[in-house]
């Protein structure tokens, strides 16, 4: 299952895959957008020894793309060292979205979705408003 998380405050969602361990993964490409790099594909390499590939988490129960398979993915704390590094004020936003935060989805017609393309995006706020999850 995808679905997108937007920061408070930030114009780009980084898009998050629910693995077939119950674990959060990240799009790193996505991590490389937030922090505003031009060339998120040339960032995401850096990183490769920490990268884990879309095919070893994806559920088995389908099969997927091929670019959904070689998605370059990292664990929430990967990306919180990443924006430590690199842009120390999305950190605090980051850990709190994850921890503590809310969230609203403006069309939450369909929650479970096997794609990031078309994943919905959950609106992260600072404090629980109605509808809100």
């Amino acid at each position: 299952m995808w679905f997108k998380i937007l920061l408070p405050h930030q114009h780009y969602p980084l898009s998050v895959m629910v693995g077939k361990d119950g674990k959060l993964y990240f799009r790193l490409v996505d991590v490389g957008a937030l922090l505003g790099r031009s060339k998120v594909y040339e960032f995401s390499k850096r990183f490769d020894n920490l990268v884990i590939q879309g095919k070893d988490v994806l559920p088995a129960h389908k099969r997927y793309p091929v670019m959904t398979q070689k998605s370059k993915l990292v664990t929430p704390d990967v990306v919180f060292s990443i924006l430590n590094a690199e842009l120390s004020s999305l950190v605090t936003s980051f850990a709190t979205s994850l921890n503590a935060g809310f969230a609203l989805v403006e069309n939450p017609g369909n929650l479970f979705v096997e794609s990031y393309k078309t994943s919905p995006v959950l609106h992260v706020q600072d404090s629980p408003i109605p509808n809100s999850v």
